[in-house]
């Protein structure tokens, strides 16, 4: 720390100091001068921080998202956190799905906090997709773009460090800032893919324009992404590099404030952190409900068996991790097929009388608002990473796959089988499982294919 550092320079340079009372004095006074300044400084860095994000909180309100015409008023702020941004990033759409967006969030992080002036427009949540936050809310959807600011935990890109400005900016503070800014604008279109028309005029890659624009820190560049992929958008977003280097963001935490909302919404239910979970993502064509469901309860029992076994419980709660929905309209567009057998509310119903619960469910229940239908899955993946055992079908085109630890249980053949049947096998699966083992020793109480031993 910085007073551990000011003390060893001190006690470095006492020798001289006692040679007589009177200059040891003089010496000891020194010290208390330097452990106050120490202490000031270390507080005013921390004040500094804090009023920053404080700061920021005038941005929240969802008219500042909306209402281009107008700013709100900004309170005066320390040198730091006006350090002028050269280049604003604003992604119109990243094109990939909760587990594929986080990815590519952090790539782009990634590259900007390479490029002293650059500074990324938060985007938002919008029906599970990662949106530019003044763009419309998908039409027929029921909710509110969320900030992703208040889905991960980024205060720590949202204020200005290391004399640059911040990696990130509210949506708002971005129309504000480009309000007051008086120096000559630039504003670059670029299309990764041509498969969606985007405003002229346009280019396909960043061009030597766009590049010279970004790095001259007399004039403000607005390069406004469209289309960003996973790998691509990182990977053209690299051009616009200085000679720079910098760490590299290899994960983002949930915001803790969404723990405590799972928490507490858990309690409402009288269900505490012993709890169990299931997924079944049933986006699967000519899909039987009612078999999968039977698939559900039989992977239930098997792991209730077990930890009747181990730890005598016998009245364990089990979670239902699934977006199917008593209402098709409320489904995932990959759900809203016909199926052989069954429906969504028979096969809800039959897990519902076996003593599975729906999370969104006690939701409802426990009046909390789920402001995107992205938040269901995101408060999944919560659940996931501290439920008692954790069942999902991530395994991909092999049951055996050499990428998983050896203590998660391996699939057979038959199980294996049955997941493909049942679920659509996609990245969001591992990416709960992945999250999940992040915390050491749940290993064997998570299945990357249901523990089912029916056929």
């Amino acid at each position: 720390s910085e007073l551990a550092r000011s003390l060893r320079i001190y006690i470095f340079t006492m020798a001289p100091c006692l040679h007589s009372a009177s200059v040891a004095l003089l010496c000891s006074t020194a010290l208390v001068a330097v452990v106050y300044f120490t202490f000031n400084h270390d507080e005013a860095q921390q004040s500094n921080h804090h009023r920053q994000l404080q700061d920021l909180s005038l941005f929240r309100d969802p008219k500042h998202v909306t209402l281009r015409s107008s700013a709100p008023v900004i309170p005066s702020t320390d040198d730091s956190q006006s350090l002028d941004t050269s280049l604003w990033i604003d992604i119109h759409e990243f094109m990939e799905g909760i587990s594929g967006w986080k990815v590519v969030l952090l790539q782009v992080l990634t590259v900007i906090q390479k490029i002293p002036s650059a500074t990324l427009v938060e985007p938002c949540m919008m029906n599970g997709r990662l949106k530019s936050c003044g763009s419309p809310y998908p039409d027929g959807v029921v909710g509110e773009p969320v900030p992703v600011s208040e889905i991960y935990d980024l205060s720590w890109a949202l204020v200005s460090s290391n004399g640059r400005p911040p990696l990130m900016a509210l949506y708002g503070e971005y129309l504000h800032r480009n309000q007051l800014d008086t120096r000559k604008s630039a504003q670059f279109n670029v299309c990764f893919r041509g498969t969606k028309p985007c405003p002229a005029p346009f280019t396909w890659r960043i061009t030597n324009a766009v590049i010279e624009s970004a790095r001259n820190e007399d004039e403000i560049s607005t390069l406004t992404v469209y289309q960003c992929w996973w790998g691509r958008c990182g990977l053209e977003l690299h051009r616009l590099l200085a000679e720079s280097d910098g760490p590299q963001f290899d994960s983002l935490e949930f915001h803790p404030q969404l723990f405590e909302t799972v928490k507490s919404v858990l309690a409402t239910a009288n269900i505490a952190d012993n709890y169990s979970l299931i997924h079944w993502r049933a986006e699967k064509p000519g899909i039987d409900y009612i078999k999968c469901a039977e698939a559900v309860l039989n992977t239930k029992q098997n792991i209730a068996n077990a930890l009747q076994s181990t730890d005598g419980d016998q009245d364990h709660p089990f979670l239902l991790m699934s977006s199917l929905d008593e209402d098709v309209n409320k489904m995932w567009n990959g759900q809203k097929v016909l199926a052989n057998s069954g429906s969504p509310a028979e096969a809800l119903d039959l897990l519902k009388s076996n003593g599975l619960i729906k999370f969104d469910h006690l939701l409802k229940e426990s009046n909390v608002q789920v402001r995107d239908p992205g938040m269901l899955a995101i408060y999944d993946l919560i659940l996931a990473t501290s439920s008692r055992y954790f069942a999902t079908c991530a395994a991909g085109v092999d049951a055996k796959d050499a990428s998983v630890p050896e203590s998660v249980p391996e699939c057979t053949q038959a199980q294996f089988d049955v997941c493909h049947h049942c679920n659509y096998v996609g990245k969001f699966a591992r990416l709960a499982m992945d999250l999940r083992l992040e915390t050491p020793g749940l290993e064997d109480s998570t299945y990357r294919c249901w523990p089912t031993d029916l056929l």
